[in-house]
Parts: C-alpha cells; structure tokens; sequence
C-alpha cells in the first residue's frame, strides 16, 4: 500500500553526526555536522536560530572535511537554506575527495557502520516518539525500529542522508525524504512512487547490517524482494 505524500513521520534527529565540515567564512571558520553527502553535493545540520542567515542561496564556500583518511578541500554553492539545515552542491571536487566519498556512502559499508545509539543520547522525544531501537552508521545513516508489546516489529525505517526506506506491518514498503522540523527531530516526506534508487540502496545497506539479529534482516529482506 502507498503512503500518501500528506502522510508525514517524526524521527529522532542524531545530535552528534560522524561526519563533520569545517566552512570557511570571512572572519573566520566554523565546524557543523554532515547530514546527506554525495558526489553531487552534501547537506549540514543547522543548531542554532539564525544560522541560515550565513548560507544566501548562490553564495560559494571553500570547506574542508576528513573522510576514511586526509582531509580534503572543495568548493561548493549553497542552493538550499532552512531554519535547521542548509544544502550545497559542489563547485570544484577533486577525483581523491571524490573516491573517498563515494567509499564512504556505498552500501556495504554504511551496513557495516550500523551501531547501536548510546542510551545516554536518547531523548525524551526519541522516547515520546515511540522508537523501540536506533542504530546510526556512516554517510549520515540512521536504523530505526518500532516493536509492538509482544516483541513484533511493527515499523522500520532506514535512512541514508535524506533519503528514506520504510516498512510497516500492514501498509508495506514506501521510500521518501527527511526534512528537519526542529533542533532535534526529522520529519519523512513520502514519495508518491516508490524510488527504484532508494530501494536498491536499502536493499544493498540491509545485506549488510551485521548489528541486526539474524531473524529480523531476514525478515526485512523478505520485505524488500516482496516489492
């Protein structure tokens, strides 16, 4: 069954994200945190009110960031600004920062990266949220999962930068994006289709997950051939 686009979900947002870019400003620099990273470009999370005042859409930036080794430098162009994030699509890229993140967004590895979230990250929101478990991983990846009473999983939600991959019991399989709607949570935007992409990369992340315990990633493999 298709979610409609009007359908929306709130999420944990993960206060301290691995990746990180250094932006260099006129009057000095400053450290935010990578929320969505590709070839094409990448999104920060935004802490604090006004911030987006820094990033005018058109503006270019030379920034620096550490991906599975040296730092690399890029320019990019801001095209997005909200009040809790800001998007940028990169202006000049060098072929080694280039390999590096596409080593670092591909499927077996963000898999791989999946780990449980500290309780002491948790939030009372996270709670309030109904989130049963969360696992967070590399290239802004985070695992979330919704169990009923008896211990059966009712939802789950995989998602990789912005992109999302979702399954629940009794309304099936639905990709879609995140959209920041406050310091400390994420709301999911449902495509009208399902994305073939988004399908293919949750499948290739889920092989992977090597956190999970065998009976639930065979389950949810079962999900995704199911569509």
């Amino acid at each position: 069954m298709e979610r409609t686009v009007e359908q929306q979900r709130l999420v944990p947002r993960y206060p301290l994200p691995r990746e990180k870019v250094k932006l260099f400003f006129e009057d000095g620099e400053r450290v935010f945190g990578v929320r969505d990273i590709s070839t094409k470009g990448l999104g920060i999370t935004l802490l604090e009110h006004g911030e987006a005042l820094l990033f005018p859409v058109g503006f270019e930036y030379n920034l620096e960031m550490k991906l599975g080794g040296e730092p690399f430098r890029a320019r990019a162009k801001v095209v997005r600004a909200s009040a809790w994030a800001a998007g940028f699509v990169f202006e000049s890229l060098g072929e080694g920062a280039r390999a590096r993140i596409e080593r670092c967004t591909e499927p077996i590895r963000v898999g791989k990266s999946l780990k449980p979230v500290p309780p002491a990250l948790l939030s009372s929101q996270t709670r309030a949220q109904g989130v049963s478990a969360w696992y967070h991983g590399d290239g802004a990846s985070d695992l979330y999962l919704w169990f009923d009473r008896r211990g059966g999983l009712e939802k789950a939600l995989l998602a990789v930068g912005e992109r999302v991959w979702e399954w629940q019991n009794g309304q099936g399989v639905a990709t879609g994006s995140l959209e920041p709607v406050e310091e400390q949570a994420l709301k999911v935007v449902y495509d009208a289709k399902r994305n073939p992409e988004m399908l293919r990369l949750a499948a290739g992340v889920l092989e992977h997950a090597e956190v999970l315990d065998f009976r639930l990633l065979k389950f949810l493999k079962e999900q995704l051939r199911s569509v």
